[in-house]
């Protein structure tokens, strides 16, 4: 939703999301999902801290065993293809080979490949999070033989 700026708005539905606690625009929100835009202003931050809040209460920390869903692109190709520009229906796994580590534990990957109703390229990446990992820790994902920044984190309780 727009605001009367013409802008994206910092809250939708009674949520919220802030890094380092600069609003950030929303652009999606449901029951499981919440769709945010990291704020220019914490360019060049060495570290940013995320807190998603519903109707001004925080949200829970996952718990070790669930499956949480990060958003990524430059996963290279799916099965089947997606073509550029085109909002993609989901269901396209990446062909690349995929895996995931919680704190350096391994991390179940169950799902990576094309997000529904978002840009071809635009990567949905579902993971089990390992038992006897707690607190914030870093994620680590690779897709194939190229891995993330290590300073992307989840916090399990």
């Amino acid at each position: 939703m727009l605001d009367a700026n013409g802008l994206l708005s910092a809250q939708l539905s009674g949520t919220q999301v802030t890094f380092n606690g600069i609003p950030g625009p929303l652009y999606a929100t449901s029951a499981g999902s919440v769709t945010a835009i990291v704020p220019f202003e914490v360019a060049g931050a060495e570290t940013v801290k995320m807190v998603v809040s519903y109707r001004g209460k925080t949200a829970q920390a996952a718990v070790a065993g669930s499956v949480v869903v990060l958003s990524a692109t430059g996963g290279g190709v799916t099965n089947p293809p997606g073509t550029t520009g085109m909002v993609s229906a989901g269901g396209a796994p990446v062909v690349a080979e995929v895996s995931a580590t919680v704190d350096g534990q391994v991390a179940q990957v169950v799902y990576c490949g094309a997000s529904a109703g978002q840009v071809a390229g635009a990567l949905q990446i579902s993971l089990r999070l390992p038992f006897g990992v707690h607190g914030t820790v870093p994620v680590v994902v690779t897709m194939g033989g190229q891995s993330s920044q290590a300073t992307a984190t989840v916090s399990i309780q």
